[in-house]
C-alpha cells in the first residue's frame, strides 16, 4: 500500500504548529511500524500513484483539498474552532464561499480522522458529516519530552532566568487558549509566577499579542508573568522547562486534542486543566480541574497549587506518568494505517 501525505496545506504558520508536527511524528511512527507499506509526504500527491491520499490538515477557509480521487482520501480533521467562535476567527465573504466548497469536498472523501471524541462530535454537528465516517485517533507526547535531570532543570533556570517557583503555559495564544483569563486569575494569587512559552508573543504586532501585553500591564503583572524565548529547535530546552515548573496549566476554552498537557504529564510535571471539550480525555483523572469561563475557579486552584504539599505534588506526577503511558505514536500510527486499509478495501 502507498500512502501520500499531502504537504501543501501545511505550507507557512502550520508547518511549525500542531498540524505541521502531527505530520511529522505521525509519518515517523508509520514508517517505524516497518510493514512494508509506503509512507511519502509530498506537495504533488497523485504523480506518484497513490492507493491512499491523506490530508493531515483542513482549513475551514482556504482551498487545501483536491476533487481528484477523492474515493481513495482520508481527511483530518483536528478541531472545529473557527466555526464555534465565529466572532473570533472571522472568515470574510471569500473565506465563506472556500468553506462551502472544503465542505463539499470533505462529504466527498471517504474517511475522516480527528483527534477526540470531542471533536468527533463538533465535526458531526458543525460539518454535517456522519459519525461512522469518524475514526478517532488519539495522539500522544513526542518520544524526545521526558523528565529532565535535575542538571538540566538547572541550566535551563540560568539561561533563561527562570523564577524558583513557576507556572508553566506552552503555545499559541488565539482566543481559545484563554491566556486573558489565566493572567487575570494570577492577578489575585500575590505568591503565584508565570512563565509563558509561545513564539506568538515574541513581538506585540498581533491583535492577541498586544491584548495579552496590555493585560499584564493592566494588571500590573510584569514582575509575575514572564514570555521566555526558546527556539522551535531547542525541544531539550522545553523538555527541561516543562520539567523545572512547579504546575503546568491548560486554561484553553476550547482544544481538539491538548497536545501540552501529555508533553507535561511525561516530563514529571503535575497539570492544571480546563474542563472543557477534549481536554478531561487527555487528562483523565490525572490533573486538577477548572472551569475556564469562571476566573475565580482558575484562582482558587492556583491557590490550592501553590501551596500543596510536596506529597500531594508527587501524586499527581506519578497520576500523570500513569496517564501519558494510554498515548503513544505507535498507537496513533496503527490505528491511522487501519483507517487506510479500510478504504483500500471500500
Amino acid at each position: 500500500m502507498r500512502v501520500v501525505l499531502v504537504l501543501s496545506p501545511l505550507a507557512g504558520l502550520h508547518e511549525r504548529r500542531g498540524a505541521g508536527r502531527y505530520t511529522k511524528y505521525l509519518v515517523e511512527a508509520l514508517r517505524n511500524l516497518r510493514d512494508g507499506n509506503e509512507y511519502l509526504v509530498t506537495s504533488r500527491p497523485w504523480a506518484y500513484h497513490p492507493d491512499v491520499v491523506h490530508y493531515p490538515f483542513f482549513d475551514f477557509y482556504f482551498l487545501t483539498m483536491s476533487s481528484k480521487n477523492l474515493a481513495t482520501t482520508v481527511v483530518t480533521v483536528h478541531d472545529t474552532i473557527p466555526l464555534i467562535f465565529p466572532r473570533e476567527y472571522p472568515a470574510g465573504f471569500r473565506g465563506k464561499i472556500k468553506f462551502l466548497v472544503q465542505r463539499r469536498l470533505l462529504s466527498r472523501a471517504k474517511a475522516i480522522i480527528t483527534d477526540s471524541v470531542s471533536s468527533q462530535k463538533d465535526i458531526v454537528r458543525y460539518l454535517g458529516q456522519t459519525r461512522e465516517k469518524i475514526t478517532v485517533v488519539p495522539l500522544a507526547a513526542p518520544s524526545q519530552f521526558r523528565q529532565a535531570s535535575r542538571m538540566d532543570q538547572d541550566r535551563v533556570r540560568r539561561k533563561y532566568d527562570l523564577p524558583k517557583k513557576y507556572l508553566l503555559y506552552i503555545g499559541d495564544i488565539n482566543y481559545n487558549k484563554n491566556l486573558v483569563g489565566l493572567i487575570t486569575s494570577l492577578s489575585k494569587i500575590r505568591e503565584a509566577t508565570l512563565v509563558i512559552v509561545s513564539q506568538a508573543l515574541y513581538t506585540k504586532d498581533t491583535p492577541e499579542a498586544e491584548v495579552i501585553y496590555q493585560t499584564i500591564e493592566k494588571e500590573d503583572l510584569s514582575e509575575r508573568v514572564r514570555v521566555i524565548r526558546v527556539a522551535v529547535e531547542a525541544t531539550k530546552d522545553v523538555a527541561a522547562i516543562y520539567s523545572a515548573a512547579w504546575w503546568y496549566v491548560q486554561p484553553s476554552v476550547y482544544e481538539g486534542f491538548g497536545l501540552p498537557v501529555l508533553e507535561a504529564m511525561v516530563c514529571g510535571t503535575p497539570v492544571i486543566c480546563a474542563r472543557a471539550a477534549s481536554l478531561p480525555e487527555v487528562a483523565g483523572e490525572a490533573a486538577l480541574y477548572f472551569d475556564p469561563h469562571n476566573s475565580t475557579s482558575l484562582s482558587q486552584v492556583i491557590a490550592t497549587v501553590m501551596r500543596v504539599t510536596d506529597r500531594k505534588r508527587k501524586a499527581y506526577v506519578e497520576a500523570g506518568y500513569r496517564q501519558a503511558r494510554q498515548f503513544s505514536w505507535r498507537k496513533t500510527a496503527i490505528l491511522t494505517r487501519s483507517v487506510y486499509q479500510k478504504v483500500c478495501v471500500l
